[in-house]
């Protein structure tokens, strides 16, 4: 998900201004805008996913474009690890055949489950386990010593992809941002004033 705003009078302002006031004020304005608009995201997002705000709004960013210094753009992250979402484990016992060496015996193994959703019952992991505080996975499920990998849920992206949600944060970041940089920008020059 990316959304953009121009805001084209930052050179401008550069020009009548010294170019570091006017970063630092936008940069301030920016940062009060991110945590908005992540604030905003988060609630819609955690009405349906076992997820907490914190990790969200760590997911989220904005800032400025590389090729157009005027444009915004405000960035969801990638896949969450699997134990931002509730994970739990138990042992249970399961029937092992046609084992090499023992034919058929029981073993112990851990079970674990984790709450993605809110509308659904906890999930079953096939084949994690809970190492160290993350959930683990083998790389090839049919091969025991392959390379244990840090499980992933849903990316922020996909909880997201809603496009009520999308205009709704568009619209805001569009009309917060400018706001915010105006109240920066007036605190800059005030101070800068009364010095």
């Amino acid at each position: 998900m990316s959304i953009s705003l121009r805001y084209s009078s930052l050179q401008a302002l550069s020009q009548a201004y010294d170019p570091e006031m006017v970063e630092k004020a936008f940069q301030a304005a920016l940062s009060r805008t991110t945590s908005k608009a992540a604030t905003l995201i988060s609630k819609d997002v955690r009405k349906v996913f076992a997820v907490k705000a914190g990790d969200i709004r760590g997911a989220l960013q904005i800032k400025r474009a590389r090729r157009d210094r005027h444009r915004v753009l405000l960035y969801a992250g990638g896949h969450l690890p699997m134990e931002k979402f509730k994970p739990s484990s138990r042992i249970i016992k399961t029937t092992i055949n046609n084992h090499p060496v023992n034919g058929s015996y029981r073993a112990r193994r851990q079970r674990v489950t984790a709450r993605v959703r809110k509308d659904k019952g906890r999930q079953v992991l096939k084949g994690a386990w809970i190492a160290k505080g993350q959930v683990m996975r083998r790389s090839d499920q049919a091969d025991n010593k392959s390379d244990p990998w840090v499980q992933y849920g849903p990316a922020i992206a996909q909880m997201v992809d809603n496009p009520k949600l999308l205009d709704r944060v568009q619209d805001f970041v569009r009309e917060d941002l400018p706001n915010q940089f105006i109240n920066r920008m007036e605190n800059e020059i005030w101070k800068a004033a009364n010095r």
